[in-house]
């Protein structure tokens, strides 16, 4: 247990030691002292947030709708923390490279931004803006000695449907429907992270999975 709070106070340190890094380059444009209230304000709701999590022991963790969020809390985090990340370690190197060629480049600077900028707006595109998204890939399987029945034998696999995400969002999921219907399955399986942590997530998702149909069974 002393091991783990110390873990927790180093990453504290660190997380905390990165954005007085950040905002030690940035300070000059947050004249407003309203900015850097909520600046600050940010790391520090989701240092207390973590700490609630770390103590908060397995009653928390066997709580369905504590995990829920928690899948939230560890996008933002995520989302805020890999991008400064990125921009810190670009911006440390374009430190050396000044340091050791004795000039003011600002390039991996300039690449530390682009990049951490770029992974931000990906996690947003693909967790929120495609969130609903569902993709049909069409793979076909040739193997030795596949008995002849197998021909053209169609298998429809559902993965990675995480309902724990989706807050009972119903008619989201309904647009799956249609999409398995017109690849005429032979057989439907379901494979691979259906819920996240419990199965009581499904509950309520039932009547849409009963919609589906296939000849050799779901």
């Amino acid at each position: 247990m002393r091991m783990y709070g110390v873990v927790l106070i180093v990453s504290f340190l660190m997380l905390f030691g990165l954005d007085y890094y950040l905002f030690s380059q940035i300070k000059r444009w947050l004249k407003n002292p309203f900015l850097k209230v909520v600046y600050w304000a940010i790391p520090s709701l989701l240092a207390i947030i973590l700490l609630l999590i770390a103590y908060g022991g397995k009653a928390l963790q066997d709580n369905n709708q504590y995990m829920a969020q928690f899948v939230w809390f560890v996008f933002v985090f995520l989302l805020l923390y890999i991008p400064k990340t990125i921009y810190f370690i670009f911006d440390i190197l374009n430190s050396l490279v000044r340091i050791v060629l004795k000039n003011n480049t600002m390039c991996l600077r300039y690449v530390g931004i682009a990049l951490g900028s770029l992974f931000f707006i990906a996690m947003i595109y693909g967790t929120v803006i495609t969130r609903f998204d569902f993709e049909v890939t069409t793979v076909e399987l040739k193997a030795e000695n596949l008995p002849k029945e197998f021909d053209e034998f169609k298998i429809v696999q559902i993965s990675d449907i995480h309902l724990g995400n989706w807050n009972k969002n119903f008619d989201a999921l309904e647009k799956m429907i249609p999409l398995i219907t017109q690849q005429k399955p032979d057989m439907i399986v379901v494979t691979g992270d259906l819920v996240n942590n419990f199965s009581d997530e499904a509950i309520g998702f039932e009547p849409i999975f009963n919609k589906l149909t296939a000849p050799y069974g779901k």
